[in-house]
């Protein structure tokens, strides 16, 4: 034994060694220490061990020295082993800079046969890089934590394959405490704390879907001190074995929302409601004005007959008031004639179902025009008709249409030497829009409103005769097309009408 070489067996031995004495002077290193510190044997040994080993000054939280100091002060005092936690303790690279570092340090007492401390083996592992990866970790964690928290409008939550909560946000605190009264806690089960009944069976069921690996979205109320709806996407925890190891569950407050789409529900309903009762009144107003406009016929013909009997049969016996006053009869039971008639066009109008198909809107306003043109014979007419283009509609209402628009056209130009009717059109979106110009007396544009609503006239029957319905009819039939139809003119300037249809309808 006395030639064993006990230097040579520390200096070589696998661990990280330093002998040594009370006063903490280096008296012995092994290799591995020496390398895992960037030091050099004939550059340490005899030296105090904290001039080797300085806190790094560029740390100012830096306390490896105090508490290595401690430690090797505990030994010396109970002579007993000394473990140290894990330190962070910097180690001074051969240019002067630290390199961060972390230990786990143990310190053992060597005494001698009077029961005195003689020396202090300072054994060391190296686990910066451990501590490195766990320090990773928990910046991932406090990362993870800080994204979490900062989603203030979504609840998140996360538990194991038994219920119990892995982590949450403050949302979903704030949100069990309002629904349910209770504080909640890492590590308790979520189970636990939904005092309602049916509340915990849908958990339960929506939670055992995610930890049998499916993804799934519900919208479900939930509460008992409150009920709140909420709208929550469970995704499934899967480790790197491909095992499910919990649940996560996203969830956002859309009580709000529920409650307005409710609102909307409701208000929707009730404007059905509403509207179903106007189309009944609109049906029986029809009614009633169809019936009366036939009813009215009747006897409207056995006054014309009777007025128009007396002017024949009774020539020069009466005197010329009488026979004023009878024309005048005869000329009001004509205009109301026209007025039934018309009134009795609008209602029917407002009862048919239109009829679509491609309508060549050229061609009908050319043959519209040929008809009415032979009223003004003594006129000199001018009819520009652009290229227009065909349209899905229903013909008979459409060929209204321009005969209504192409007659006001006619008839408020009469007084000019010369009528000049321009017909054109444009593409904007999705409508073709018909343009129907003229050189008439035109109106005051203020009240362009007005003349699409029934006998509204801007024009007196002394000027030029009409019923008032003409242009009612044009406005419901470019309704029942799904279009628009508008006016513009100005005093003795001409007016002109516009109606617009969908392309694709």
């Amino acid at each position: 034994m006395k030639n064993v070489n006990f230097q040579a067996l520390l200096e070589n031995a696998p661990g990280l060694y330093l002998i040594l004495l009370p006063d903490l002077t280096i008296v012995a290193v092994s290799d591995a220490y020496l390398n895992a510190t960037m030091t050099q044997r004939d550059e340490i040994l005899g030296r105090g061990l904290f001039e080797v080993f300085p806190d790094n000054p560029d740390d100012p939280t830096a306390d490896g020295v105090s508490n290595l100091r401690f430690s090797l002060e505990e030994v010396l005092k109970k002579k007993k082993p000394h473990a140290m936690a894990i330190q962070k303790y910097d180690i001074r690279r051969p240019d002067g800079s630290f390199e961060e570092r972390y230990w786990s340090p143990l310190n053992k007492p060597v005494v001698n046969e009077h029961g005195d401390v003689i020396y202090i083996i300072h054994c060391v592992e190296d686990v910066t890089q451990r501590e490195g990866a766990e320090n990773q970790k928990k910046k991932a964690e406090l990362l993870l934590q800080s994204s979490i928290e900062s989603l203030k409008d979504m609840i998140i939550l996360s538990v194991d394959c038994d219920y119990k909560y892995l982590n949450f946000n403050s949302a979903h605190k704030i949100a069990t405490q309002a629904v349910y009264g209770i504080e909640i806690e890492t590590g308790m089960s979520l189970l636990d704390h939904i005092t309602n009944e049916e509340d915990r069976k849908k958990a339960k069921f929506n939670f055992d879907k995610a930890l049998a690996g499916e993804w799934h979205t519900t919208t479900e109320e939930y509460g008992d001190v409150e009920r709140l709806y909420f709208e929550t996407r469970y995704n499934p925890i899967i480790n790197e074995k491909n095992e499910v190891i919990g649940s996560t569950a996203f969830a956002v407050n859309i009580t709000n929302r529920k409650k307005a789409e409710e609102d909307l529900l409701r208000m929707n309903g009730f404007l059905d409601s509403m509207n179903t009762r106007l189309e009944d009144a609109n049906r029986e107003l029809e009614a009633f004005s169809y019936s009366v406009s036939h009813d009215l016929k009747a006897p409207l013909r056995s006054l014309q007959g009777f007025s128009k009997a007396l002017l024949e049969n009774y020539k020069g016996k009466f005197d010329e008031n009488a026979e004023r006053w009878l024309h005048f009869i005869e000329d009001n039971a004509n205009r109301m004639g026209l007025l039934i008639d018309d009134i009795l066009a609008f209602s029917k109008i407002s009862r048919l179902e239109t009829n679509k198909s491609l309508v060549d809107m050229r061609s009908l306003a050319k043959e519209v025009f040929d008809e009415l043109e032979i009223h003004y014979p003594n006129k000199k007419v001018l009819f520009d008709l652009s290229d227009i283009p065909s349209v899905s509609g229903d013909l008979m209402m459409l060929r209204q249409v321009w005969h209504n628009l192409i007659s006001n056209a006619l008839k408020y130009s009469s007084k000019q030497n010369t009528i000049h009717i321009h017909i054109n059109w444009k593409k904007e979106k999705n409508h073709l829009i018909y343009h129907v110009s003229d050189n008439g007396v035109g109106f005051n544009p203020k009240y362009a409103n007005k003349l699409f609503k029934v006998f509204q006239r801007l024009h007196g029957n002394e000027e030029f005769e009409g019923t008032g319905v003409g242009l009612a009819i044009v406005h419901r039939i470019i309704q029942k097309h799904n279009g628009w139809i508008k006016a513009s003119a100005k005093l003795g300037k001409g007016s002109k009408f516009s109606f617009a249809i969908p392309v694709n309808q």
